[in-house]
Parts: structure tokens; sequence; C-alpha cells
């Protein structure tokens, strides 16, 4: 993760967007950066960069009323490391680097499009543009709200990594993979679940450089006038040391909506979860939240506490080998929660039906079912599935 950087805009034009979704507006679609110049978060935040919008509002309450407590425990408890980190044997291990000009995060970003159109959700595109002469892509895939599909909750964090040798052993696994994998495992929960708001799960390129790829999804948001009533950033959330405070939450105490959105977080962690929270005063810097609250977006960060003590940060020994997967599962099961509250998790489905099929064996008895976020108890299948 990085502090943000100044970026050369190298024309305006209008950017169609692949999939199904077939939106189309006047954004930037080439930039320009010096990966040498960006300031990493861990040297500090820096000047915040100007507001382009004013701030947008968040009132959890009018979509996370109906969104049952027992639910999101359900829902929260209903996160599996193992995964998570099934993705990151190849996110990180096996594609050895995703740095944003590299065939790695090209392999990366087409996989995430994948798991995404497996899990069932209804869009699922690429939001495709030029950095450094370099086509780069992120990845967005949607759930459509049942109740006011317009209205937006976006849970993201960043694809890409970066290391002295980012050509060739960039693993990333806490940063970002693990962002990344939190993405997917929310997006895997909540694909069959009913929300009132829709639900984009979004994977950026192009964070380390300059955090473009956010400013490019925000300057679409912005000019397509999207109702993005809250962003849930992850970056570098699977790594802890056993003191206490585990989570750190931070935002931007000038916009309202952002302050809403830090309160939620802070709440559902804490009636949800087992991590300790701190709350970062100031105005958040150095991750993918900046660039929306720029254009003034309800925007936060999660990010473990021990983000700036994490000695392999942009190092080549940033493997999964050092995660906590505990503390891992605890983070990703509070940013889920958030994002199921705050899009108003419909807990109350009037029946939930359907078979079982184990591929590997004719026997299809005695499977356990378990139906996350609707607050049934698990079942086991019977004779037939």
């Amino acid at each position: 993760m990085i502090a943000p950087t100044k970026l050369l805009i190298l024309g305006i034009c209008f950017t169609t967007l692949l999939g199904s979704a077939g939106r189309a507006g006047p954004v930037p679609d080439a930039y320009r950066v010096d990966p040498d110049r960006h300031r990493h978060r861990i040297d500090g935040p820096g000047e915040p960069p100007a507001m382009k919008a004013p701030p947008r509002p968040f009132a959890p309450s009018e979509s996370g009323a109906r969104s049952d407590p027992d639910a999101l425990q359900s829902l929260a408890d209903a996160v599996r490391s193992d995964v998570m980190l099934l993705h990151l044997d190849s996110l990180s291990t096996g594609l050895m680097t995703r740095y944003y000009d590299t065939a790695g995060m090209a392999a990366a970003s087409q996989y995430v499009y994948d798991r995404f159109a497996d899990y069932g959700l209804d869009e699922v595109w690429f939001d495709d543009f030029i950095v450094n002469d370099v086509p780069v892509r992120n990845v967005v895939g949607v759930k459509a709200g049942a109740v006011d599909p317009d209205r937006i909750i976006m849970i993201c964090g960043h694809l890409d990594s970066t290391s002295p040798e980012n050509q060739t052993l960039a693993p990333g696994a806490e940063d970002n993979g693990s962002g990344s994998a939190g993405v997917l495992e929310a997006a895997r929960l909540l694909a069959p679940l009913s929300t009132d708001a829709s639900v984009y799960f979004v994977c950026f390129t192009a964070e380390e450089i300059g955090l473009v790829g956010s400013e490019h999804l925000a300057a679409i948001a912005d000019a397509e006038g999207w109702d993005l009533q809250a962003v849930l950033n992850m970056d570098m959330v699977g790594y802890d040391r056993p003191d206490p405070p585990d989570l750190w939450i931070e935002g931007f105490p000038g916009n309202p909506g952002s302050v809403a959105l830090m309160d939620l977080l802070e709440q559902t962690a804490t009636a949800h979860t087992d991590l300790a929270v701190y709350r970062y005063p100031g105005d958040g810097w150095g991750s993918d939240h900046v660039p929306f609250n720029s254009y003034g977006f309800p925007a936060i960060l999660a990010i473990d506490y021990d983000w700036n003590r994490y000695s392999c940060y942009h190092q080549t020994c940033d493997v999964v080998e050092n995660l906590t997967p505990a503390h891992f599962r605890e983070m990703i099961a509070a940013v889920t929660a958030t994002g199921a509250g705050a899009a108003g998790l419909d807990a109350t489905p009037g029946s939930v039906d359907g078979i079982a099929d184990r591929t590997d064996d004719p026997d299809d008895a005695g499977i356990l079912i378990e139906a996350a976020g609707t607050g049934y108890e698990p079942a086991t299948s019977g004779q037939g599935g």
C-alpha cells in the first residue's frame, strides 16, 4: 500500500467497461506515473489530496435496519481462512509477482474474474485503462440489490504487489493478497444471499504505483452519478502480533459519511468478532479509500494494526507462511458483516431448497449444508442429496 502520487492524465475519452454492465462515461483512460517517485504508506500521510466533490451521505439506518444481528453473526462465523489461503496459493505462491505491468498481474485479474463468475454474481466486468502505455484492468463483480439496486456498497482491495524485484518476485501475500482474498471470500458468502442494496466487489490494480486503479474507478463513479454509499477497503489484513489492538480503522473525520462508516465497522467488529479496535484520528492515506474520499464518497480502510511492524512489507519475503490465519479470518468477518449490514441483509427467506451433489462419491447422504447469513442451523443431506 502506498501514499498517493501525482498522476499525469494523458487524455479524456469515453471508456466502455466490459461485461454485462455496459456502462460508459467521460473518464481518463490513460495515466503516466513514475513508480520511483511515489511515497509508500510507511513514509507517512503527507498532504491530503484536494477534494474534487463535496462529501456525500451514508445513513446505515436506512439500509441496515433489517439486518438481524444473529444473521450477521452467522455470516461472520461462516468466513473460512482455509478458503482464503487456497486463493493465496494461486495468487501469491503460484504467480510469484503481481506487479502492475507483468503477466502475473494479468493472470491474477483473470483469476478474480473467474471466481466472481463461479460464485454466480449478477455482473462481472473488467474496468480497462492504460498506465505507462501498459493495458491494465480492475475487476468488478456485482450482486444486485433486491430493493434498491441503484444504492451501492463496495467491498474492495488492491490486487497488485511490489518488491525490489517486482518483475520476477513480489509474492505480496500480506500486501495485498490478503485483502484480495478477503474480497473473494465476501463475494462467495454474499452472492447467494439477498440484500436491499447492491454490493460491488472490486480488486484494483496499480495501487502500488500511485492508487491509479481506484482513482480510475472513483472517477467513473463520479462521472456516472453512482449512488455509492460506502467504500470498505481492505489492505494488509492477514498479519497480527499477539498484543492488541488488532484492527486499525482509518477514514476521514471531515466527511460525516466516512465517520458513520467507521462507527459501523467498529460496532460490527466489536459485536461479531474478537478483534480489538484502534481508530486512527487523522485523515486516511496510502490506500484505495483515498481517491473515493476525494470524490466525496464515504470511504474507510480496514488494515492490520501491526501493518507498520511487518518486516516483509514490500519485500520478496512477503509470503503466505507469514500470515496469521485466525486473525485473517476475523478481519474478513468484520468487513463482510459490515458490508452486509450496510447493504441491508435480508435474513428471513421463506425457505432454502436444493440438492447436495458429492462429485467424488455416488452417495450424497450425510453432507453438511450451511446457508451462511440466513440464521438457519446447519443441516445434513439425506438419501439422494
